[in-house]
């Protein structure tokens, strides 16, 4: 059943709303600078999933697939949303070069973290894939060929 309000009503409302605002204008925030280099050192990754996955079973995972020198760290940013903190910049090279990585079977988006974003700013409707043709006749491998396949990026 809908209510319905009464004039004096909504002026209540309203008077009290407008008092929820910030009143002293806009204001200007000072850019961490240590945060831009920090940023370096992390990926932001979606894996595209019904199902769900918990921290545990993604760090595990990538630990043993990526081989890195150093521990990486993984946290829950959203479900199935994850941030992964490296300790190394080689490791970073090393887990993004690499790509693209599932993660039993489900498809995992990797992103360079962004320090001027937000984590949910970040833009997961592009991904990286391997695609292998099989048959193709050898007067038919040639870089200008495999962009016609490609189709546009």
């Amino acid at each position: 059943m809908e209510e319905t309000l009464d004039s004096s009503s909504l002026e209540r409302i309203i008077s009290k709303t407008e008092n929820l605002g910030w009143k002293k204008g806009k204001i200007s925030l000072e850019v961490n600078q240590e945060s831009s280099v920090q940023s370096k050192f992390l990926l932001v990754g979606k894996i595209l999933s019904k199902k769900s996955f918990s921290r545990v079973v993604v760090k595990d995972i990538v630990s043993k697939a990526w081989n890195l020198m150093m521990e990486v760290e993984v946290s829950v940013l959203d479900r199935n949303v994850f941030l992964f903190s490296f300790n190394h910049e080689a490791d970073v090279k090393r887990a993004w070069d690499r790509r693209p990585w599932s993660i039993k079977g489900e498809h995992l988006i990797l992103k360079k973290f962004r320090a001027d974003l937000s984590f949910n700013e970040v833009d997961f409707s592009t991904t990286v894939f391997w695609v292998q043709v099989h048959g193709l006749p050898p007067n038919r491998q040639s870089k200008e060929n495999i962009f016609k396949i490609q189709g546009p990026t």
